[in-house]
């Protein structure tokens, strides 16, 4: 644990003074964030893109060797007596000479260095400033890639979700089981097979309904907090003489988020599982009422219209 601490600490380091040459305004707990996650990664690859998908920035990309062009950059020693280490590449003086710079965690303190070569470093350009999008709706944006950014949470509530709607058709067809095979033949050993299956699917599917509410729930948890903190620094670097004149307004932009992001999460479920299943039941009703299907249909379409 101490080891990756002070990894998480070296990088962020490393990181605030690539922002700095870069002239980027960088949110410093939200790197903090980013490289105590990155500290867990084996490669020095595999860090830089966990600090990108926190940070919602485009990857790193590696170099086969230094490019005046394309500085400052990251450096990872691989070898010599820093080997393990992360500096910054600045530029190429009038000798030719590679300029790096490191820190001195003993004398806290960047050192700088002049080196003909920097073979036993790998090379990374990395741009700590989001690439400008032009947009009608800010707002709609910076929740919309703060959801993406928790993939696994939202996969994980999205299988759950799928699970839910099969266990649901298969529940259906239990009354069509019933009338079929059991009613005519007074079969009611098939009848108790049945209802225990039914019985133990509905346990299954109050279970995962469970489960995916939680997911949810963490998942707008973890949203807010990202957003929140976004949302209040940009309160705060707003001038005076720019705020509403009204504290009502000022109150309703501030909440006025909170309704995008409730919106996000819960149209993602629908638009991504319940949308495609509701098609599916209703290619299951076509094969199996034929046209009654037309009911369900047009209930569908006039709730999407």
């Amino acid at each position: 644990m101490d080891a990756d601490a002070h990894l998480a600490t070296h990088l962020g380091i490393c990181l605030s003074r690539l922002a700095q040459l870069q002239h980027d305004n960088v949110d410093r707990l939200a790197l903090q964030e980013a490289t105590a996650a990155a500290a867990a990664a084996d490669t020095p690859q595999a860090q830089l893109k966990v600090v990108a998908r926190h940070l919602q920035l485009p990857g790193a990309r590696w170099l086969a060797r230094p490019d005046p062009a394309r500085l400052p950059a990251l450096l990872h020693a691989h070898g010599g007596g820093r080997r393990g280490q992360w500096g910054v590449l600045r530029a190429i003086n009038a000798r030719n000479q590679w300029v790096s710079q490191w820190w001195d965690a003993t004398a806290r303190r960047w050192t700088e260095e002049a080196s003909d070569s920097i073979d036993d470093c790998q090379i990374a350009t990395f741009k700590l400033a989001r690439p400008y999008v032009a947009s009608a709706n800010p707002v709609y944006q910076l929740i919309r890639d703060e959801v993406f950014t928790h993939k696994t949470i939202l996969r994980e509530a999205l299988v759950g979700g799928a699970l839910l709607n099969i266990v649901a058709l298969a529940i259906s067809f239990y009354s069509m089981q019933v009338y079929d095979r059991v009613v005519p033949t007074g079969a009611y050993q098939t009848l108790l097979v049945l209802t225990i299956g039914v019985l133990l699917a509905i346990g299954f599917e109050v279970t995962a309904k469970r489960v995916r509410a939680d997911l949810f729930e963490r998942l707008i948890t973890e949203v807010d907090q990202r957003l929140a903190r976004t949302v209040f620094t940009r309160f705060l670097a707003i001038r005076l003489d720019q705020m509403p004149a009204s504290v009502g307004a000022l109150a309703a932009q501030m909440r006025g988020y909170e309704t995008v992001r409730s919106f996000f999460t819960s149209v993602t479920a629908s638009l991504l599982v319940d949308a495609p299943f509701a098609i599916g039941f209703m290619v299951v009703m076509a094969l199996v009422g034929g046209a009654l299907v037309v009911v369900p249909l047009t209930f569908f379409l006039g709730s999407v219209g």
